[in-house]
C-alpha cells in the first residue's frame, strides 16, 4: 500500500522498495598473469601493426616498400626487446629469492677474500668477527620493479638482451625455476628467431654493409617460431 507525503508525491512502502545492491569491486593484487600481459600487449600491438605496415607496402615501389618494411621490423624487434626486458623485470620482483641466495654467495666469498687478504691485528679482528657474525644482504623478498630493475645492473631503464642464450642465462641467474624455466626451454627455432631478429635490428641501426650482408643472408632463411612470447 502507497502513502503520500507532505508534498503529495506517492512513496512505495519500505517493504516493495528494490534491494539497494552495490557493484563488488575488485579486491587485491592483480595476478601475476595480468601483471605479465602489462608487458606483453604493447608488444603484440607493435608486431601487429609492423605486419599492416607490410602488407600495406606491397603495392609501392621498391625503394618505398623497403622503407617501410624496415621500419615495420626494426619498430617490432625494439618492442620486443623491451618485452623481455620488462618480463625479466617482472618475473623477478614475484619473487627475489633466487637472487638474494647468489648475491649472498657471491658476497660472502668476497668478503671472505677480502679478510683473508688482510694481516695483523686487523685480520685477526674481523676473522673473529665473522666467526660469530654474518654479513647479511638485505634484498626484498618482492621488490618493486624499481628496485628489481636496479637487481639486474643494468644501468638504466632495460634489461639489455643480446640473444637467446644472453636471455637464458639472466633469467637462470636471476629468477626462481618457475620463471627461468621458459625461457630455459625455448626450442632451437625459437632460440634462432631471437638472435636473427636481434642481429636484423642491429643491421638497420647500424647502417653499414657488413650488418647489411649479415640482414640479407637472415632474411631469406625459412622457418620461424609460433611466437617468442609464448615461450616467456
Amino acid at each position: 500500500m502507497s502513502t503520500t507525503t507532505s508534498s503529495g508525491s506517492r512513496r512505495l512502502p519500505r517493504q516493495s522498495r528494490p534491494p539497494h545492491r552495490e557493484v563488488p569491486r575488485p579486491r587485491g593484487r592483480p595476478t601475476r598473469y595480468q601483471v605479465l600481459s602489462v608487458a606483453k600487449m604493447p608488444f603484440l600491438d607493435e608486431l601487429t601493426a609492423a605486419c599492416a605496415t607490410c602488407d600495406r607496402a606491397q603495392s609501392l615501389s621498391a625503394g618505398e616498400r623497403n622503407r617501410q618494411v624496415e621500419d615495420g621490423f626494426f619498430r617490432a624487434s625494439v618492442a620486443l626487446e623491451t618485452f623481455l626486458s620488462e618480463w625479466l623485470v617482472r618475473c623477478l620482483s614475484f619473487d627475489s629469492s633466487h637472487l638474494a641466495q647468489e648475491a649472498q654467495r657471491e658476497f660472502d666469498g668476497w668478503v671472505r677474500n677480502g679478510v683473508n687478504a688482510l694481516e695483523g691485528r686487523t685480520a685477526r679482528r674481523y676473522r673473529a668477527y665473522l666467526e660469530h657474525h654474518s654479513s647479511a644482504l638485505t634484498i626484498p623478498r618482492r621488490p618493486s620493479l624499481k628496485e628489481a630493475l636496479s637487481l639486474f645492473g643494468s644501468g638504466g631503464d632495460v634489461v639489455g638482451v643480446r640473444g637467446a642464450k644472453d636471455l637464458e642465462q639472466k633469467a637462470r641467474a636471476n629468477l626462481i625455476h618457475t620463471y627461468a624455466v621458459r625461457a630455459m626451454q625455448m626450442t632451437a627455432r625459437e632460440r634462432a628467431f631471437l638472435d636473427a631478429t636481434k642481429k636484423i635490428r642491429n643491421a638497420l641501426a647500424h647502417g653499414s654493409q657488413e650488418h647489411a650482408r649479415i640482414a640479407d643472408r637472415l632474411c631469406v632463411t625459412r622457418g620461424r617460431p609460433r611466437t617468442i612470447s609464448s615461450s616467456v
